[in-house]
């Protein structure tokens, strides 16, 4: 009996355990950073929007921090430009993700998703600011 107990606790800690951590996927992110460390220096969040193109019969990924259909990660390169190492669903995931990937490398981690406004505070085509009376 008690070694039936002590399963189910090592499957609750096992559990637990894989709900707290980041992300499965920062692994990828430390292997690709682990075979050239000095390669990378910042984090950066990037909206994607997928779309059909004619000329080719798989989807068509382009940046669009405005309106995206997901978000990624990516590592920015010293030598300039960006190697993605994550696509998640929500902005939310996605910033969760690049802060872990930041934490671990003290590296700075920049997120270029506008801010939305609140629903009180949208504003008018004027311009004006929207009052919610």
């Amino acid at each position: 009996m008690s070694s039936v107990i002590a399963m189910l606790k090592r499957r609750v800690a096992a559990r637990y355990c894989a709900a707290t951590k980041p992300f499965p996927a920062v692994r990828y992110a430390n292997r690709l950073i682990r075979t050239a460390t000095g390669r990378f220096d910042a984090v950066e969040i990037h909206g994607v929007r997928q779309f059909p193109d004619a000329t080719d019969p798989t989807l068509t990924c382009e940046a669009d921090d405005d309106n995206p259909s997901f978000f990624s990660v990516y590592l920015h390169c010293v030598d300039g430009g960006v190697m993605c190492c994550a696509d998640l669903s929500t902005h939310q995931r996605a910033l969760r993700y690049a802060r872990a990937v930041s934490r671990r490398y003290g590296w700075p981690a920049y997120d270029y998703i506008p801010t939305q406004a609140r629903p009180n505070q949208k504003r008018h085509p004027d311009g004006g600011k929207a009052t919610s009376r």
